[in-house]
């Protein structure tokens, strides 16, 4: 199959040409999508793109473009995006996606003003798949971030996703542009897919704990207070993290994000709480670095990291539950060091049933219909 793939916004760099960045989200994902898609398939990438090229990469006309953009700038743009695109005759487009805007084209149905980064990155994607009339495949790694382009309803409806593979799972009623969906996620184990760049462990630390759970910085999700007091109280492990600073751990303050990798790798563990049925990358991330990570959670607690158990059973005594358990965790860990990261390793895997299946069964099956929808998810109009 001819498929086309973009990361939804932005620059994509390989990991060797940004290596001390994140190795998770839509980087990672991204180059491990290119990577795993190139075995079977000609791969076409659509955007900004930095790095060893690992398949043909064709970049957008946006070159000067602005919110002052006119209209008939940006529709010479998508014309010669177009013409770039056209001999490869792509069958689908697979999506990396992050944070989407809300409206790409300049002259849109609301006549509201679009910002720079949308017309740069949004819009051309949307263009080729009107034109091309492709399937959209989304692969989505953060569950605040599942695509909402108002285009799904005010006049690009190929934007509209007619598959959602996902890190979580389940439907959910929401309004896109005035229309009524059922937006469906289909897990398909995405967080095992990022392209790591992988070192042996140093092992100067014992533990430390790199928390982005928005704690007391005004975002979201307070209620992991309570399960991330499970984890710390009673331990005097390193904590890094914005909004930490009143939290009664032993806080070190906030961590660039190109320090992350470096600090994994120079401890033998990291602790790991969840998002509610979401699959986050962080233990491949943590392993990737040769430290161990530890799971929260019994599946009492919906902040449980593993509540399919694909891991660790939730009687396991490696599971962090209560305040104390990190630090016998952490003694346990320090002396079966070798075997755990070990065990870690074959477990961390990348899983790509889901995405092949669905592929195979794009090239015979009409998406169009609500049987597609149920069984790969996507928007479902009501």
């Amino acid at each position: 199959m001819r498929i086309l793939v973009s990361k939804y916004g932005g620059l994509f760099c390989t990991r060797e040409a940004a290596a001390k960045n994140s190795s998770s989200g839509e980087q990672g994902e991204t180059e491990g999508l290119i990577r795993h898609l190139t075995k079977e398939h000609d791969v076409l990438y659509f955007g900004r793109y930095e790095g060893k090229p690992l398949c043909q990469v064709v970049e957008p006309n946006i070159k000067g473009f602005r919110e002052t953009t006119t209209w008939e700038q940006q529709c010479e743009g998508f014309r010669q995006d177009i013409a770039a695109v056209e001999a490869f005759q792509p069958q689908a487009y697979v999506m990396s996606a992050g944070y989407s805007v809300t409206m790409s084209m300049i002259q849109n149905p609301n006549s509201t003003t679009v910002q720079a980064a949308s017309i740069r990155y949004t819009a051309p994607i949307l263009n080729l798949l009107t034109h091309f009339e492709l399937p959209r495949i989304v692969v989505n790694n953060d569950p605040r971030t599942y695509p909402k382009d108002q285009e799904m309803s005010l006049g690009w409806p190929y934007a509209r996703p007619v598959a959602l593979l996902d890190q979580g799972w389940g439907d959910v009623n929401c309004v896109v542009g005035g229309g009524r969906y059922i937006r469906r996620s289909v897990y398909a184990k995405a967080e095992s897919w990022a392209h790591h760049l992988r070192r042996p462990n140093t092992r100067e630390f014992p533990a430390v704990c790199i928390a982005h759970a928005h704690i007391h910085d005004g975002c979201k999700q307070k209620d992991r207070v309570g399960p991330w007091h499970n984890v710390l109280d009673g331990n005097d492990i390193w904590v890094y993290g914005k909004g930490w600073e009143g939290f009664g751990c032993n806080w070190q303050g906030c961590l660039d994000p190109a320090q992350v990798m470096d600090l994994l790798n120079r401890c033998d563990c990291c602790p790991c709480v969840a998002q509610k049925q979401f699959y986050t990358g962080k233990v491949y991330v943590c392993e990737a670095q040769g430290c161990v990570p530890l799971l929260y959670g019994d599946g009492s607690d919906p902040y449980t990291w593993d509540p399919l158990q694909q891991f660790l059973p939730f009687d396991s005594p490696w599971r962090i539950r209560k305040p104390g358990d990190l630090a016998r965790i952490v003694d346990m860990t320090r002396a079966q060091y070798d075997d755990m990261i070990g065990w870690w390793g074959d477990m961390c895997q990348p899983d790509w049933t889901k995405l092949d299946d669905m592929l195979s069964e794009l090239e015979t099956t009409d998406w169009r219909t609500r049987k597609w929808w149920e069984r790969w998810g996507g928007y479902w109009a009501l």
